[in-house]
């Protein structure tokens, strides 16, 4: 493969339609490739590598795994689960990557609304969302 490209991911007839994702030589099918488990495959393949940055913060793989599984137990452990959403405001930030990976881990749905939204303006956005804590 030359250097910068993507692997390619091609799906694969199956007999109950779901279809098989072949991805870097790894076979799963459609129906289990989740956002959990492409994280845990990059923890797998480059833990150590940095997954996210901003400004002089930086987060290896690992990293993201590990706080994104920790923020994922602090939210079950609080009620929530698959099917629940939750509304997050606040800057542009890179803890918002362990929120998204926890959140899918769970199956919990995130609005993420513009922060600089004025109250009116935020309320119904936020009212669609479970609260915790």
């Amino acid at each position: 493969m030359a250097a910068g490209s993507a692997a390619r991911t091609t799906p694969a007839a199956s007999p109950d339609g779901l279809g098989t994702i072949v991805d870097s030589g790894l076979s799963v099918r459609a129906s289990q490739r989740t956002i959990g488990r492409a994280l845990a495959s990059s923890v797998a393949r480059r833990g150590a590598v940095i997954a996210v940055q901003h400004g002089a913060r930086v987060g290896t793989f690992d990293e993201l795994n590990t706080a994104s599984n920790r923020l994922a137990n602090a939210l079950s452990e609080r009620g929530l689960g698959r099917g629940d959403r939750i509304c997050v405001l606040s800057e542009n930030r890179h803890e918002y990557a362990f929120i998204f990976y926890a959140a899918a881990k769970l199956g919990i749905a995130v609005s993420p609304p513009n922060w600089r939204l004025a109250a009116a303006e935020l309320a119904p956005a936020c009212r669609q969302a479970r609260f915790a804590g």
